[in-house]
Formats: structure tokens, sequence, C-alpha cells
């Protein structure tokens, strides 16, 4: 459940990522300030994708623990 919670986590912190310093593509922007928001939006969709990989990890964890940790019970104890 912690590896879930921690994917969304960096997820969200992605996304915050792309507001606070991507943004909106500029409309018409010069080659530096397009550069710049290139660099923070590749930066942005890579820390999304990890996010988005650690909380499918989490999502797909939780299920196998669990019958993992259900197959060691005894049904006699």
């Amino acid at each position: 459940m912690g590896i879930a919670i921690m994917g969304g986590g960096i997820l969200f912190v992605g996304f915050a990522y792309d507001l606070l310093f991507a943004g909106i593509p500029y409309q018409d922007p010069t080659p530096e300030i397009q550069s710049r928001w290139e660099f923070h939006s590749a930066v942005a969709g890579h820390i999304c994708l990890v996010g988005f990989l650690i909380l499918l990890l989490g999502i797909i964890a939780i299920p196998v623990i669990w019958l993992r940790t259900r197959q060691r019970q005894s049904p006699y104890e």
C-alpha cells in the first residue's frame, strides 16, 4: 500500500512541477524561452512517468502481497 501512495505522491509532484516550471507553452517564444520550456516539460514528463510506474507497481503488489500472506495462515490456527 505504501508503494502505491508513494507513486501517487511522485505523480502529483510531477504535475506540480509541470504547472510551476513549464506551464502553458508560450504563443510566440524566443528560442531561449522555447528551449527552457522544453527542458522543464521533459523533466516533468519523466517525473510523471516514474510516479505512474511506481503507482502501477504498488497497485499490482497489493493483491499479490495479500494472497501470499493469506496462504501462510493456517485455517486451523
